[in-house]
């Protein structure tokens, strides 16, 4: 049968518009496409990690530790965590949790928050005894309401779980391997379950798949969007790897450190978008970050924090606060509009904030009497800035899914320079 094989340049081509989990896919399966597929530069609209797992537009992939017990029964509880995708910590010998690996930071990765760096947890004697203890605690309560109508559920649970935690105890005592085999497993939502034998430590298995999926990239990859909301946690990149991002979202107060810790990856900060929990510290908005940021999107603000004062300061072209229902009070925004009417603003900066139905019906009726705006057609209010320009708001009711899913108030207040009509 007669085939015509791509070129180098032309299968480039096609993977440059291929979804990404199916590059990723074909890269590990046909090992002879994987330097086109390196070159070829890789776009993924969103990208999320978490110690041990990361998502990819649509697709999640998790690492685990499923464990398979042999000529036993399988425990409920071992079964809920294996359908789940298997614990995500590691054991030693004897099945204790080991700690000793949980800090441990390798060239490439980024450090996000502070990291636990608690010593590994002593199994003294005294603790097997208190465990057997209460397992015959629990075994002497279960027979007591054998032939009683109350249910026997809940000491048959604690049972289940004392004699899980004793399991290690016996195999140090008795110098035994465990009741069963582990296995690091990746679960993915669309692709077949895949375990190895349980030799690496969880880590080093998070930095094989992640070296797997993004090292020796050409090119920066462009994400549309870059999710870190977990702390702390270590993301295990393969070193070199560089993100060219439109919209970065972080979940912690202190945003700043996760932003330092994100430089050494980002190929450069101009960004589109940040959304942020917090800003509270003038020093923060000196940040490249916040400097170079088109769109702000801040989700709280402190009401210790200088907030007038940051916001002022803050030069990006588009501004939203997202849950600051209280601390915008009437005099607020005044102050706000005053402040723009005397330094200026160039036309197109926007400054949005969210408000309760209660202070929707107060915001255009205080603007038109302070500050003699004047209601337009289409229900926005124009306030006079200067000869050439002036401030629109408007009040407009936030979707189901803006106030469900981006946590958004019930309405916005949107502030916008505009152009003075001739």
């Amino acid at each position: 049968m007669h085939r015509n094989l791509l070129s180098y340049q032309c299968l480039k081509a096609v993977l440059d518009h291929m979804d990404a989990n199916k590059r990723f896919q074909l890269a590990i399966r046909i090992p002879s496409i994987r330097s086109a597929d390196r070159a070829s530069p890789l776009r993924i609209r969103k990208l999320a990690f978490d110690s041990f797992g990361l998502q990819c537009d649509s697709e999640a992939y998790q690492i685990g530790i499923y464990r398979k017990y042999l000529g036993v029964t399988t425990p409920k509880i071992v079964d809920e965590e294996n359908s789940k995708g298997g614990v995500q910590y590691d054991f030693n010998q004897f099945g204790f949790r080991d700690r000793t690996s949980q800090s441990t930071v390798t060239p490439g990765d980024v450090v996000i928050g502070e990291l636990d760096v608690s010593t590994q947890e002593e199994h003294t004697n005294e603790q097997m005894r208190e465990l057997e203890r209460y397992l015959d605690y629990y075994k002497r309560s279960l027979a007591l309401l054998s032939q009683s109508s109350i249910q026997r559920t809940p000491f048959q649970v604690e049972i289940e779980k004392t004699e899980l935690s004793l399991e290690p105890f016996i195999c140090r005592r008795d110098n035994t391997t465990t009741k069963y085999e582990s296995f690091i497993q990746l679960t993915t939502h669309t692709y077949p379950i895949e375990r190895v034998r349980y030799t690496k430590k969880l880590y080093e298995a998070m930095k094989y798949l992640c070296t797997l999926i993004f090292g020796d990239r050409r090119y920066a990859i462009r994400v549309k969007r870059l999710e870190i909301v977990q702390d702390p946690m270590i993301i295990r990149l393969p070193v070199n790897l560089s993100f060219k991002v439109e919209v970065v979202k972080i979940g912690f107060v202190d945003g700043i450190k996760i932003l330092n810790a994100l430089t050494p990856i980002m190929k450069d900060w101009n960004v589109e978008c940040l959304e942020c929990n917090w800003i509270d510290n003038l020093d923060d908005i000196n940040h490249p970050a916040f400097l170079n940021i088109k769109t702000l999107v801040i989700s709280n603000i402190s009401y210790l924090s200088p907030w007038l004062t940051i916001f002022k300061k803050l030069q990006n072209r588009k501004i939203l606060f997202k849950h600051a229902y209280a601390v915008f009070e009437t005099k607020y925004y005044i102050h706000l509009i005053k402040y723009w009417q005397t330094i200026g603003r160039d036309i197109g900066k926007i400054f949005s904030f969210c408000v309760t139905q209660k202070q929707r019906l107060e915001v255009k009726e205080v603007i038109k009497e302070e500050l003699g705006g004047i209601e337009m057609e289409n229900g926005t209010i124009n306030v006079s800035m200067n000869s050439y320009s002036s401030i629109e708001i408007s009040v407009n009711e936030n979707s189901d899914t803006e106030q469900t899913e981006q946590h958004m108030g019930e309405f916005t207040v949107k502030m916008e320079i505009v152009k003075r009509d001739e």
